[in-house]
């Protein structure tokens, strides 16, 4: 719907230099979601083959339903604002590079709240796991970044976040150590580069004009 396009200062859409940005197919928005919930969650199965996690299905799942819901509902929401008006109105005033950047910082802060209440991790010093925690909304939030720049639009991220939510809440992680969330921090930043892979013929232009090519 075209209320969910990310406003742009006006068509067409392009860089910060001014030059056109071609449009993103469908297939290839999905194509980049579905890779971006993929290398998000890859420390999953890493960690389990790898024997550095327990994975099991959670015994709520009256709760993980709710959690998953909301989690749809505030992220449709959620990158309206962020990735919908904040984003582009930095565009306007700041050089390549920085909006994307504050817009990541800007758009982790609620998720980095419902983990740090939803998922407290006990036996843990807490500035550890704020900072772990930090690092990963962060990388994850610049992900969806990409994909609201590449499609102009905000309900790509939206999904790949909702999807990312509903397998923290349905998929419980035990561990010993800080092999997975090393692992979560990498796989966090490879679900965001490989949507940009996907979209890097729409992205080239904006890396031109950081680059100031």
């Amino acid at each position: 719907m075209s209320s969910e396009r990310t406003p742009s200062p006006g068509p067409p859409r392009t860089t910060g230099g001014g030059a056109a940005v071609p449009s993103v197919t469908a297939v290839t928005a999905g194509t980049a979601v579905a890779l971006f919930v993929l290398g998000s969650l890859s420390y999953l199965p890493a960690g389990y083959l790898l024997r550095y996690a327990n994975l099991a299905l959670t015994d709520r799942p009256g709760r993980a339903a709710a959690i998953a819901l909301g989690a749809l509902a505030v992220a449709l929401l959620h990158e309206r604002v962020v990735r919908g008006a904040l984003y582009p109105a930095l565009r306007v005033h700041l050089r390549a590079g920085m909006p994307a950047a504050l817009t990541a910082v800007a758009g982790a802060l609620v998720p980095l709240a419902a983990r740090l209440l939803l998922f407290p991790v006990p036996g843990v010093n807490g500035v550890v796991v704020v900072t772990h925690a930090a690092l990963v909304e962060v990388a994850l939030s610049l992900g969806v970044c990409w994909l609201a720049l590449a499609t102009g639009r905000t309900l790509p991220g939206a999904i790949a976040l909702s999807l990312v939510w509903l397998c923290r809440a349905v998929v419980v992680v035990s561990f010993k150590g800080g092999a997975v969330p090393l692992m979560e921090i990498l796989a966090a930043l490879a679900g965001g580069w490989l949507a940009a892979w996907v979209l890097r013929d729409v992205l080239e232009p904006h890396r031109a004009a950081l680059l100031g090519e």
